[in-house]
């Protein structure tokens, strides 16, 4: 079900689109759109229709994904939990095996620190990050000042709503 209503013509455009982008030429698309055979006005208004439309499909697909992303976490935290159980209920060293399933202990080392400030330097590492604080850049930019490596650019976007 389509929320808005767009003319056959554009549904074609929507059918391009739909295809995976190897499967067409970006200027296929173009020459579409281009050979619309309606008043510029009629096509500005599907297109927007079309927009939104798409849109509300990709809010729709990200909120299934979100909603898949959880359930995910929710398997990864009960099958972690079942691991643990039969951590704590086979003994050390005791092995299982079936015709389905193998379970085995593994040998293993890992470090624990107990005392961080107290190992010696050769053991830490020291992580610097840096990052731009675009905010700043942009108010000094806009209030006239200059930037070595920085310039203010204008540009201007098309909102659908």
């Amino acid at each position: 079900m389509k929320l808005y209503q767009i003319s056959a013509e554009i549904a074609q455009v929507e059918m391009l689109l739909g295809l995976p982008e190897s499967e067409y030429p970006e200027q296929q698309l173009l020459d579409a759109l281009s050979n619309l055979d309606m008043a510029l006005e009629k096509k500005v208004e599907d297109i927007c229709s079309l927009l939104k439309s798409m849109k509300i499909e990709e809010d729709g697909i990200k909120e299934e994904s979100s909603s898949l992303k959880r359930r995910a976490e929710t398997l990864g935290t009960k099958r972690e939990w079942l691991l643990t159980y039969l951590t704590q209920n086979i003994p050390e060293g005791q092995n299982y095996s079936s015709t389905k399933h193998k379970l085995s202990w593994n040998k293993s080392s890992k470090s624990e620190v107990s005392d961080e400030a107290s190992l010696p330097e050769k053991y830490k590492v020291k992580t610097i990050v840096e990052s731009l604080d675009k905010r700043t850049l942009l108010a000094d930019l806009r209030a006239g000042g200059t930037v070595p490596g920085a310039v203010l650019v204008k540009t201007s976007s098309l909102k659908l709503k």
